[in-house]
C-alpha cells in the first residue's frame, strides 16, 4: 500500500532502491550476504500495489478531484503507470510474478514502474482500508463503503492470492491513516465543517474513523495467522522505533498536536528531506495483529534509505519460511 500524495516522491524512490536487496535475499535464502543459504529460498514471489485513495464519498474535495470521487482506486491492484517515467509502459500487469533465480534486473525495472505512483494523489488517505479491501475475500462478512465487498477470492484481485504463500502487507506512508466510517467527514460544508479539512482525521478519529480493531481481520486472511506479516514504514520517531508498541504510542512526538502557526499537525519525525505525521493508528493495528498471532514490524519512514527495515522484513519472512518448511 503506497501513499501517492504530494509529499511521497522521496519515499517511493527509497522503496524501489531497497527492493533488489529484498528480492535477492528471499531468492537466495541468504540473510547476511555471505553466499550461503540461511533459510529455504522462496519458490516464487508476487508483488502488487494499491494506493491510499479510497474515495471521499462523492464529495468535491481539494486534491481529490480526479478518478472516482466515491470509491477512488478502491483497493484494486493498480495496472497503469502514474509516475510520469518515460521509460515505463502505460499499463502493466496487475501484479508482478518472479521465479528465481534469473531476471532480477527486469523485475527491478518493472517494480520501479509499478511502485512509483507519483504524487498527485488525494490528500485524504485511507491506507488501512485500502489494504483491507484489497485482501479481503468477497465471501467475507466484512463490508466497505456503500456495502461493497472485498476484492480477493472471487474478486478482481483474486488471482494474486495463494493459500500456500506467506502474505506480506507493507504500508508506506508519511501521513496518519484516515480510514473513514463516515465519509461525510470529507464534505467541505458537511457536519464536520467546524473543523478545518487538514485536522478532521485526527480531531474526529473516535467518531468518524473505523476503529483500529477492524484491521485485526487481516490476521484472518491466512489459515495460520503467523503466515501474515504486517510491515509499516510510517510516522514514528526514529529513536523510539525499536521500543515496545506501548512505548512508541507513549512517546510525546506521537501525540496529535497542532502547530499554532499553520494548524497542521506537528510531525512525529523529520528526515531532513521531509517529515511524517504521527502514525498512531498503524502502531495500534500492529498491536492488534500481534495479539492475533501475526508477525509485525513498524519502523520510521524518516530515514535516508530503507535498507535496514527491508533487512528486518526479510528476516521476519525467513523465520516463517523456516517454520513452514523445516
Amino acid at each position: 500500500m503506497i501513499d501517492d500524495s504530494r509529499s511521497m516522491a522521496e519515499e517511493q524512490a527509497a522503496l524501489t532502491a531497497a527492493f533488489p536487496a529484498l528480492v535477492r535475499a528471499l531468492a537466495e535464502g541468504d540473510l547476511d550476504g555471505d553466499g550461503r543459504a540461511d533459510f529455504d529460498p522462496i519458490a516464487s514471489l508476487r508483488i502488487g500495489v494499491v494506493s491510499s485513495f479510497m474515495g471521499v464519498g462523492g464529495h468535491e474535495v481539494p486534491t481529490c478531484e480526479y478518478g472516482d470521487a466515491s470509491f477512488g482506486d478502491d483497493g484494486v491492484l493498480i495496472a497503469e503507470h502514474r509516475g510520469g517515467r518515460g521509460e515505463c509502459p502505460a499499463t502493466h500487469p496487475a501484479f508482478l510474478e518472479y521465479t528465481p533465480p534469473g531476471g532480477l534486473s527486469e523485475l527491478q525495472a518493472a517494480f520501479t514502474c509499478q511502485a512509483n505512483l507519483g504524487t498527485d494523489g488525494c490528500g485524504f488517505e485511507q491506507q488501512l482500508e485500502a489494504l483491507l479491501k484489497a485482501a479481503t475475500p468477497q465471501s467475507s462478512d466484512v463490508r466497505f463503503f456503500d456495502n461493497t465487498r472485498g476484492h480477493a477470492g472471487a474478486g478482481v484481485n483474486g488471482a494474486f492470492f495463494r493459500d500456500d504463500a506467506v502474505l506480506v502487507g507493507l504500508v508506506l506512508s508519511d501521513e496518519e491513516d484516515c480510514s473513514a466510517r463516515d465519509l461525510d467527514l470529507f464534505a467541505p460544508a458537511g457536519p464536520y465543517s467546524g473543523t478545518t479539512l487538514n485536522r478532521r482525521c485526527d480531531v474526529h478519529a473516535d467518531d468518524a474513523l473505523w476503529p483500529t480493531s477492524r484491521y485485526a481481520a487481516l490476521a484472518e486472511l491466512k489459515a495460520d495467522p503467523a503466515d501474515f506479516v504486517y510491515a509499516a514504514l510510517v510516522g514514528v520517531p526514529v529513536e523510539a522505533e525499536r521500543d515496545s508498541y506501548d512505548a512508541i504510542l507513549a512517546h510525546p512526538d506521537m501525540d496529535y498536536e497542532a502547530d499554532p502557526a499553520s494548524m497542521r499537525l506537528l510531525p512525529a519525525c523529520d528526515s531532513g528531506g521531509g517529515d511524517a505525521m504521527p502514525g498512531r493508528r498503524y502502531v495500534e493495528v500492529a498491536q492488534a495483529l500481534e495479539s492475533e498471532g501475526a508477525q509485525t514490524l513498524v519502523r520510521s519512514i524518516c530515514r535516508a534509505d530503507f535498507d535496514g527495515p527491508v533487512d528486518e522484513l526479510v528476516r521476519l519472512i525467513a523465520t516463517r519460511l523456516d517454520a513452514r518448511c523445516p
